[in-house]
Parts: C-alpha cells; sequence; structure tokens
C-alpha cells in the first residue's frame, strides 16, 4: 500500500504544486497580533484527514523550506483533556523570525497517524510550531465558526459518511472569501469509460469494506458546486491519474466561500487550470 501511495504521489505531484501554489498565494500574509507581539498572527489552514502528512512537502516547497533542519519531535502525547491532541503547541517562544506566516491544523480520526505524521514534518523541514494536530471527525470539526483562511481537503470526500455535513463544517470554519482546495478521486463517466463505470459499482462494497468506507461511485463536485456557502465561486477541472485503475478519475479545484475576499485572493486567478496536463502520470479528463 505505502508503494501504491508514494507512486500514485509522484503521478500527481505537477498538479498538486500548481494547485497549493495558487492556495497559498492567495493568504493574507499575517494580520497584527495582541499588543506587544513580537510577530504578525500567520493565515490559518486547516487540512482535513492529514494521515501521514503527503501535502506538507508541498507547504515546504513553496515557503522554501526543503533542505531545512527539522525540529526535534515533540515529547508526551500533548493531550489537551478534551479528546483532542497536538503534534505541537504553537508557542510563540519556539517560533523564529523566518518561520513561514502559515498556521496548519491537521484534523484526523486516527490517531495512530500522529508519528508518521511528525516523522513527514521533519523530513521536509516544516517548523514543529507551525503544525498542530487534533483528533476528531470532519463532519464535527472542532474548531470556532470563521476561524480558518483556507481548508485543505485530499482523498476525504470519498469516505467520510455525511459529504452534505462535511460541507456544511468546512464552510462553517472558513472565513469568507477563504478558500477550500480538494483533490478526490470520483466515478468514472459511462459513455467515456463503461467498462471502469461497471467496474467500480460492482467492487464499491468491498472497497467500502477494505479500504474505511471509500466510495469508488461517489462524484462530490456536484455537491460543492450547489452549496449555498460556494456557489458561483467553484473553478474545477477532471482528469485521470495513471497507473491507480479504480480510482484513476479525478477532480480537483479551488472553492471560494462567498462573501467579501481577501485583497491578495482577489489579485490572483486561477490559470493553474489553463496550465496543460497535470503532470507526467495525471492526464486531462
Amino acid at each position: 500500500m505505502a508503494t501504491g501511495m508514494a507512486e500514485y504521489e509522484a503521478s500527481i505531484a505537477a498538479l498538486k504544486r500548481r494547485l497549493f501554489a495558487q492556495l497559498l498565494s492567495s493568504l493574507p500574509a499575517g494580520t497584527a497580533g495582541e499588543a506587544g507581539a513580537a510577530q504578525p498572527q500567520p493565515a490559518q489552514l486547516l487540512e482535513l484527514g492529514i494521515g501521514t502528512g503527503p501535502n506538507l512537502p508541498f507547504y515546504s516547497a513553496f515557503y522554501g523550506l526543503p533542505g531545512r533542519q527539522g525540529a526535534s519531535s515533540s515529547g508526551g502525547d500533548g493531550s489537551n483533556g478534551s479528546g483532542s491532541s497536538t503534534v505541537s503547541t504553537g508557542s510563540s517562544s519556539s517560533l523564529s523570525a523566518d518561520d513561514p506566516p502559515l498556521q496548519i491544523v491537521g484534523v484526523d480520526p486516527n490517531p495512530f497517524m500522529r508519528q508518521y505524521l511528525e516523522d513527514s514534518r521533519a523530513a521536509v523541514g516544516w517548523p514543529q510550531a507551525r503544525l498542530s494536530w487534533v483528533q476528531g471527525r470532519a463532519e464535527a470539526l472542532p474548531l470556532p465558526d470563521a476561524s480558518c483562511d483556507a481548508v485543505v481537503c485530499t482523498l476525504v470526500l470519498c469516505s467520510v459518511g455525511d459529504v452534505a455535513r462535511l460541507l456544511d463544517e468546512m464552510a462553517r470554519v472558513l472565513r469568507p472569501g477563504g478558500s477550500l482546495l480538494f483533490i478526490e478521486h470520483t466515478t468514472a463517466r459511462l459513455q467515456a469509460q463503461p467498462v471502469l463505470w461497471v467496474g467500480q459499482r460492482a467492487l464499491e462494497p468491498l472497497q467500502r469494506l477494505l479500504a474505511d468506507n471509500c466510495h469508488l461511485t461517489r462524484d462530490p463536485l456536484p455537491a460543492i458546486e450547489a452549496h449555498p456557502a460556494f456557489r458561483g465561486g467553484v473553478e474545477a477541472t477532471r482528469f485521470s491519474v495513471d497507473g491507480v485503475s479504480l480510482i484513476s478519475p479525478h477532480v480537483a479545484g479551488i472553492a471560494r466561500r462567498q462573501g467579501q475576499r481577501p485583497p491578495a485572493a482577489e489579485a490572483e486567478e486561477q490559470d493553474w487550470l489553463g496550465g496543460g496536463q497535470a503532470g507526467s502520470g495525471a492526464t486531462a479528463a
């Protein structure tokens, strides 16, 4: 499985680079903190189902961190006594002036992923204090309303129990003008890929049993486009990823939460859609 996911990540890396660059360049550079604070407050990014951290290299690359030595692993379990835990405390004393202006909060239901996430963080040199981990379900996010500038959701919508509820939660925690980045595998189109269409439906019960409720026939894009918080603000593309058979059809994009947009977001156009092929292993559908 690890080998398969590594091949998948390699196939989709070029598209991820463009999409994450589009998202991160639209974030506020930082807002003024409390009186006397040494540094501005970083932009707040929530990543759902962060798992082992396969997206961490894209954050580090955008901010020019590859090759930097990672901070030491945190000790203890970091429990705060309320059912959530953190990889780091995020305290200002552990930050440096060179740290990126981005605080990542990763939500995942599986506590066994925490150490793998910490290993990934250290490997790419992302500052320990700029990554927090919270145990929780995506359909009931343990975060305040309008607390995030961006939400990242990759290979999550296929397996959640209630897509509509998750979209409500993402809209709730996003600030007006904030962005949702999504990359999801989806159903084949009957006319274009009839054999795959039939195969996905035949094998979906087994897939759900063996792969944590992963649906092969789910298409999240119509639900995202129809949601009141994102309606009219969705830019997406459909494409195929080579070498992954049943989950080769994909959809990816950025959805803007409707409301006043940050100036940086207004200035940025989603030109990644016009950037040609999605990558050496991903082709437009």
